[in-house]
């Protein structure tokens, strides 16, 4: 009987994935592999370990916290991150020669919405300054279009079944614009 059941299983599966177009694995966004974009070394300042002595991946004796330091500059995020579960790139998103910095936080790392992560981005301004800039998303990219980086997120419909690719630019001012929909 378990022999049957297991070919049952096996001949469904197939089934299944040959009535349906398969989609690309996304790659976890703190996987990201650009040359245009890449990753940066981060420091927690403070970080404190939430789960000491536990065996449980991916976070067991990870620091979290809210202040990182990359490239001798300090960031405050909304939120902690997870040494283990975050990254961090570095861009020119707004075509003013000055690096941003993409903080990608994985908040959920198993299931279905298993890559869901916050993304803040700090973007240059012509004050010196950084504008935050931040959204959730279920898989991120990027790409270089008319010569700019643009970050491309990936996150459910309304119907939880079809995801959405929104392409987003920033302006001088380092505000998040959306440049395409599909």
């Amino acid at each position: 009987m378990k022999i049957i059941l297991t070919c049952l299983d096996v001949c469904c599966s197939l089934g299944l994935c040959a009535a349906k177009p398969v989609n690309k694995m996304f790659t976890w966004s703190t996987e990201l592999k650009y040359p245009f974009m890449p990753r940066q070394k981060m420091t927690f300042i403070n970080g404190v370990v939430k789960n000491p002595g536990r065996s449980a991946s991916p976070d067991a004796d990870a620091k979290y916290s809210r202040k990182v330091k990359v490239n001798n500059l300090i960031f405050t995020l909304p939120g902690e991150l997870c040494e283990t579960m975050s990254a961090c790139y570095k861009a020119d998103l707004n075509g003013d020669k000055v690096p941003d910095y993409i903080f990608v936080n994985i908040k959920i790392w198993n299931g279905r919405f298993a890559g869901h992560a916050d993304v803040g981005v700090f973007v240059s301004n012509p004050q010196k300054k950084y504008t935050f800039n931040t959204f959730e998303t279920r898989h991120l990219e990027a790409e270089v279009i008319n010569g700019k980086v643009m970050l491309v997120k990936y996150a459910y419909s309304d119907d939880n079944e079809n995801l959405i690719r929104q392409v987003y630019t920033f302006n001088k001012d380092g505000r998040i614009q959306l440049y395409s929909k599909s």
